[in-house]
C-alpha cells in the first residue's frame, strides 16, 4: 500500500508540474490501529516516511516544483496531529528535502484529545507556524471535531473561528503572504445545491469584509 501511495504522489507531482504549479502538498497518510500502538513499528514507519519524502522532493525538483507542503491532521493515527509532532516532523523532513518545506494548516485540525490545550486551539497553531505557513484551510468549527461548516451567520454563532482574529494572529506571527482556502464540506446527498451556493456566497462575503477591514 505504501508503494502504491508513493506512485500516487509521483503522478500528482507530474500533474502539478504540467499545470505549472509552484508547489505540491498533501496530508501524509495514516497508521493502522495496530501500528499506532507499537512504538518501535511506528518509529520505523516514520523513518520510512522521511526517506520517501526525500525521494519525492528530488522527484519534484526535477519537474521544476519549487516547494512542498504537508498538512497536520486531527487524530492520533494521522501523523502529525499535535504541535510538538508537527515541529518534529517539519525538522526531519527539512533535513532530507531538496526543496523548501512548508505547512498547510487547517483551523479545524489539531488533536483536541492530546492533553495539551494548545493542540485544540487553532490560534496557537497559527502563532506557532505563521511564518512558515503559506496556506490555510478555512472552515467554521466548534473544535470538538473538524466540522467544515460554512461561515454563515448561523454557524459563526456556533463556531470558534473569527476571521479578524485569525488574520491578526497570522500578521502577529510574521506571515507575509498566505493563501486562504475555504474547505466547506456537506453530508452526501444533502442539502440542495442552491443552499450550498448561498452558503458559499455568504462565506466569501464574510472573509472579504474581514480582509478589507484588517489589511490596510
Amino acid at each position: 500500500m505504501r508503494k502504491a501511495a508513493l506512485r500516487w504522489h509521483e503522478e500528482c507531482i507530474k500533474m502539478s508540474s504540467e499545470m505549472e504549479s509552484s508547489g505540491y502538498g498533501s496530508f501524509l497518510g495514516a497508521f493502522s490501529k495496530k501500528d499506532i500502538q507499537d512504538e518501535e513499528k511506528k518509529k520505523a514507519l516514520l523513518e520510512e516516511l522521511v526517506e520517501h519524502w526525500g525521494y519525492l522532493s528530488h522527484f519534484a525538483k526535477e519537474r521544476e516544483i519549487k516547494f512542498l507542503l504537508f498538512e497536520p491532521m486531527s487524530c492520533i493515527r494521522e501523523f502529525p496531529s499535535t504541535i510538538s509532532e508537527t515541529k518534529w516532523l517539519y525538522r526531519r523532513l527539512s533535513e532530507v528535502s531538496e526543496l523548501p518545506v512548508y505547512l498547510c494548516l487547517d483551523v479545524g485540525h489539531g488533536r483536541a484529545s492530546s492533553g495539551d490545550e494548545e493542540d485544540a486551539d487553532p490560534y496557537a497553531w497559527l502563532r506557532e507556524f505563521a511564518s512558515g505557513n503559506p496556506a490555510v484551510h478555512l472552515q467554521q468549527t466548534d473544535r470538538i471535531v473538524s466540522r467544515h461548516w460554512p461561515f454563515t451567520k448561523e454557524f459563526n454563532q456556533r463556531g470558534k473561528i473569527e476571521a479578524k482574529k485569525l488574520i491578526r494572529t497570522l500578521k502577529e506571527g510574521g506571515a507575509k503572504e498566505v493563501f486562504l482556502f475555504l474547505e466547506i464540506i456537506y453530508p452526501p446527498f444533502e442539502p440542495f445545491d442552491d443552499i450550498v451556493v448561498d452558503d458559499l456566497k455568504e462565506s466569501v462575503s464574510y472573509w472579504k469584509k474581514a480582509l478589507k477591514e484588517s489589511i490596510p
